[in-house]
């Protein structure tokens, strides 16, 4: 693969003569080519090509590469590198992002993106390489739906270009920095479902020129106001976080033209193991603006059905659970249709899960494996073999998952899942 590449770079070489024209384009092509390899050297066959029809391309032909002419000048540089669902003949990207991303100076928009569809995880591992903000010309950035980890590197606030920002589903596992909201162009943000931590920076109150705030379904804990230039036309979703009543009470104060936050949590997820012929008590404390607490039992199916159980307390007891069940204490306050809520998952004993079936596959794995079962999957554990925790997810309920990988270890592990009709437990390996 890489004489491959050895001559695609030799046939500039050769095109186009060693002035400071060439210089560009050779050093940007070198840069593309570092990324490919990185990444698996797996993408799509146009990559290979110095010639389509006929015809010769050089980078220019490459997927998802935008080749442009500098404004004043004869240069030519990458300005776009747009990867979206790209495979070759079902083989994706999966390595690495090479530091050789900071070589593309000139890039305006760079998307390096899986698919919503099932998801489909774009395998690239390992951290984000702080040469990335190096691209101080950069306009849109859009890292969503991979297996990128280790959070924002240092280095943010040199993207004093930089528009809309996209992380979607990645998981950064870290707090966002406060440089991030000091970015003078910055306009859209999205950030949902990246295991973003801690407090949303003092600094999001200057960021008046956001109309897309999307932090939804993070582990945020508090959220100070921005006052948008123009709410009317701005999008704000902030649901399924750690915020209080008082933090979310003004964003339900302004007209947005979309807002989304019908409710918050109040406390992570609590697994509790229900041991037969005793009663299990759930509780909740109580909660800084909470009036009413009532809960639910949950099921969850193509729809949501939460049916009430018991209304005006703050404590729930059962003497019974035939299978797992998932509860919920949802408190209101003085804000309309909206609520905080904790969440309560109680495994039952009764089910020993000798008839239920979970099929793992592959195993061993390697950056992911997936379960099936006719069984309703609840949750999903992994433990190491010293018996640490090492994957945790919640509140699935369906009858196939797929767990992300690619973060463990080479070794054995202990896979234990919770379904509708009892649990399971393998041994798994990679």
């Amino acid at each position: 693969m890489k004489n491959v590449f050895a001559l695609v770079v030799a046939g500039l070489l050769l095109v186009v003569s060693v002035n400071m024209r060439a210089q560009v384009l050779v050093s940007d092509s070198l840069a593309l080519v570092d990324i490919y390899e990185a990444s698996g050297a797996n993408w799509n066959q146009t990559w290979l090509k110095e010639t389509i029809d006929g015809k010769k391309v050089g980078i220019k032909g490459w997927e998802g590469v935008t080749v442009e002419r500098e404004e004043g000048s004869d240069f030519y540089r990458v300005t776009q590198l747009d990867i979206e669902n790209i495979n070759n003949n079902g083989v994706y990207p999966s390595g690495t992002l090479s530091p050789s991303i900071g070589n593309l100076s000139a890039l305006k928009l760079l998307y390096l993106n899986g698919s919503e569809k099932g998801p489909r995880m774009l395998n690239l591992t390992g951290p984000i390489p702080e040469e990335i903000w190096n691209l101080t010309n950069l306009e849109r950035l859009r890292v969503k739906y991979t297996n990128l980890t280790g959070g924002f590197p240092n280095g943010i606030e040199k993207m004093v270009n930089l528009e809309y920002i996209n992380f979607q589903m990645t998981n950064l596992d870290c707090e966002i920095p406060e440089e991030l909201f000091e970015l003078p162009k910055l306009e859209s943000v999205y950030m949902q479902q990246c295991n973003l931590k801690g407090a949303v920076p003092e600094t999001l109150s200057q960021a008046t020129k956001l109309f897309r705030l999307y932090i939804h379904e993070n582990k945020l804990t508090s959220l100070p106001f921005v006052e948008v230039d123009d709410p009317e036309n701005s999008k704000i979703s902030i649901e399924a976080n750690f915020f209080s009543f008082s933090d979310v009470e003004p964003y339900h104060a302004v007209n947005y033209l979309k807002f989304v936050d019908n409710f918050q949590y109040v406390q992570e997820t609590e697994d509790i193991d229900f041991i037969k012929g005793e009663d299990v008590t759930m509780e909740l404390g109580a909660v800084t603006g909470g009036i009413d607490y009532n809960w639910y039992k949950r099921t969850e199916g193509e729809i949501v059905v939460d049916e009430v159980v018991a209304e005006g307390v703050m404590s729930y007891t059962l003497s019974s659970v035939p299978k797992t069940e998932t509860y919920v204490c949802k408190v209101l306050g003085d804000i309309p249709e909206f609520d905080v809520r904790a969440l309560f998952v109680i495994h039952s004993s009764v089910g020993d899960g000798e008839d239920v079936i979970v099929t793992v596959s592959p195993n061993p794995f390697d950056d992911y494996i997936l379960l099936k079962t006719d069984a309703e999957i609840v949750s999903v554990n992994i433990y190491g073999v010293a018996g640490n925790l090492v994957y945790n997810r919640t509140s699935i309920f369906a009858n196939q998952y797929e767990v992300s990988t690619s973060h463990l270890t080479d070794g054995m592990y202990i896979l234990k899942v919770y379904t509708s009709e009892g649990d399971v437990v393998k041994k798994i390996f990679k």
